[in-house]
């Protein structure tokens, strides 16, 4: 024989046990945020007509938003599937040869800048013992500077170009749908 759970009767004025458990549990959390409420789904939205076309104002129903139907005669054919030689840009060998001479290209281009901010850095502090005597050792030097500074700026222009052409390497492998692992450096 099982126990069956006896309810006492609640005071007056106090909430009976179960209300008072159940209240508790809807009470706001200190930083709890407020109930939603209902939560809609696609169930909640009408049903979506179907839009009805509209004629082309233009002779033809060659207007803007007209739809053309073409015949089956008119439908494209699927392409042949390659039976004859497969095109170098299509091989993983290619895409990676020219990434790699791309990347060959940006680390020439940026070994030449240390070398010349190293050059402008000793005509700048001027420590060279040679042509104490001479002259012209200002304007030499001075002459020097510019053109290592122009040296410079050439070369840190070839490192953008460099940079630019790996970058449009990238955007072109991309844009023929070459998978990136292609361009990556093993």
């Amino acid at each position: 024989m099982s126990r069956m759970p006896t309810v006492r009767p609640a005071k007056a004025g106090s909430p009976a046990p179960a209300q008072a458990r159940t209240d508790a549990r809807k009470a706001p959390k200190p930083g709890a945020t407020k109930d939603p409420g209902h939560v809609f789904t696609n169930d909640d939205l009408p049903e979506q007509p179907v839009p009805v076309p509209s004629p082309s104002p233009a002779p033809g129903g060659a207007g803007r938003g007209s739809v053309n139907v073409l015949g089956s005669a008119a439908a494209p054919q699927a392409a042949p599937s390659p039976s004859g030689p497969v095109s170098p840009e299509t091989t993983e060998s290619y895409w990676r040869e020219k990434a790699m001479e791309r990347r060959r290209a940006v680390d020439r281009a940026e070994q030449r800048v240390p070398p010349l901010e190293q050059r402008i850095a000793d005509l700048r502090n001027d420590r060279n013992p040679t042509n104490l005597m001479d002259p012209n050792r200002e304007q030499n030097r001075q002459a020097q500077l510019a053109q290592a500074i122009a040296d410079l700026e050439r070369a840190k222009a070839d490192v953008e170009r460099a940079k630019q052409a790996l970058t449009d390497l990238e955007e072109d492998a991309r844009r023929k749908s070459i998978p990136p692992g292609w361009l990556r450096e093993r």
